[in-house]
């Protein structure tokens, strides 16, 4: 079993800093993680969610052992997106409310 953690970096310096302390407690236990980069710059322009859904993809096709996939706001978006198709993966989601009319996006 391993972990992916995703986390939009436009909140964090990046997302590996974002799981960081969880990580090293898992890694201790022998639970492997990791927290891909999202391409996506945390702005207006230049990369988004398809590029996000595409890096987390290629993460989560690295490996067949069973995976849990745990993301945290626009994290849940892409997680969604990135894992469909993929049975090795068992999702957990996570997201914020941001309110009527506002996007995540």
């Amino acid at each position: 079993m391993r972990v992916v953690f995703v986390h939009v970096r436009a909140c964090v310096r990046d997302g590996s800093w974002w799981w960081h302390r969880t990580a090293e407690l898992m890694q201790e236990r022998g639970v492997p993680s990791v927290a891909p980069a999202l391409p996506r710059p945390g702005g207006v322009g230049g990369p988004g969610l398809p590029e996000d859904v595409a890096a987390v993809r290629q993460e989560l096709q690295a490996g067949d052992e069973p995976t849990i996939l745990v993301a945290h706001s626009y994290g849940g978006i892409v997680t969604a997106e990135a894992a469909a198709g993929i049975g090795a993966v068992r999702h957990v989601y996570r997201s914020i409310w941001h309110g009527e009319g506002r996007s995540q996006e």
